[in-house]
């Protein structure tokens, strides 16, 4: 249980400064970090109702 939370806080991190970076480039970095965020949310949704829908 552990590992998975580290592994799932690495990719939230992930997402947050690439969302960073791109946003720095563009509209700016905390658009960007908000952005990232978001995506990882939907990410983690969409694979969430995923595996539910395929258990069923």
């Amino acid at each position: 249980m552990r590992q998975v939370f580290f592994m799932m806080k690495l990719q939230v991190t992930t997402f947050v400064l690439v969302g960073g970076i791109i946003g720095f480039f563009t509209d700016g970095v905390m658009i960007g970090v908000g952005a990232g965020a978001l995506v990882f949310l939907a990410y983690r949704l969409e694979k969430f109702l995923g595996n539910s829908t395929n258990n069923s």
